[in-house]
């Protein structure tokens, strides 16, 4: 029962495939704080979707399977709050797609989004989030986030326009294309911060509040701020 916390020294592996199944995580071998069981549920409406847990606490996380041969990896000592990883929707599902949560990460509230098949979303070793969107919704597309990295309130990221852009004299899609984000180790990105298209913030940067980013970086060591964002200060670190 949920009554107490209880420690489990291996992975833990869900596979499901029933239609309509819904699974909630303390039917399985997986470690909760007690009062907290019910906040966390996977709902499959498809087949080959996996989950691999090693020692997190998966309360406050939802989960949602549209689609199969979808999987979430969840390393050790991670925690959620309020969070949801969608992985197509009802009448759209996807597959081949992948969420990798690293060591010791934070997830506090938001969502995760994934709207199109072979799509990855990496967050790597102790990184915090305090509420995130992302959204990914064109083939393809990525988003990477490197270790001891922190978010903060509101940070929105879209890899890719939102929508096709056609070129009315040949009638070509003129952005279709794999976007790949990409948050350098230790980064720090301030509120309500927005990352479209191919952004790349390198290591050890600071993105300054209510920027929008919308192309690729790659001076270390910076402060980057505006809309569209542009180089305000190198040769700076941060401490959390």
């Amino acid at each position: 029962m949920c009554s107490r916390t209880r420690k489990v020294k291996y992975f833990m592996f869900i596979t499901t495939t029933e239609k309509h199944k819904i699974l909630d995580f303390k039917l399985f071998k997986v470690k909760f704080k007690n009062k907290h069981c019910k906040n966390s549920s996977v709902k499959n409406y498809g087949k080959n979707n996996t989950i691999k847990n090693k020692e997190s606490y998966l309360s406050g996380l939802q989960i949602h399977f549209y689609g199969n041969n979808n999987k979430v990896i969840i390393e050790k000592g991670s925690t959620f709050s309020n969070f949801t990883f969608n992985f197509g929707l009802f009448n759209h599902p996807v597959n081949n797609c992948e969420i990798f949560i690293g060591k010791n990460c934070y997830l506090n509230w938001g969502n995760i989004d994934i709207l199109t098949d072979n799509c990855v979303v990496k967050i790597k070793e102790n990184t915090s989030i305090q509420n995130l969107y992302a959204r990914l919704p064109h083939k393809k597309s990525s988003i990477t986030i490197e270790k001891n990295s922190m978010l903060s309130w509101g940070v929105q990221i879209i890899p890719h326009d939102g929508h096709d852009i056609i070129n009315l004299n040949d009638e070509k899609t003129i952005n279709d294309c794999e976007y790949q984000i990409k948050i350098g180790e230790h980064c720090w990105i301030g509120s309500d911060v927005k990352l479209i298209h191919s952004a790349t913030i390198p290591k050890n940067s600071i993105v300054g509040a209510n920027s929008l980013v919308n192309k690729e970086f790659n001076i270390e060591n910076a402060i980057y701020a505006g809309v569209p964002a542009k180089l305000i200060r190198n040769n700076i670190t941060w401490k959390k």
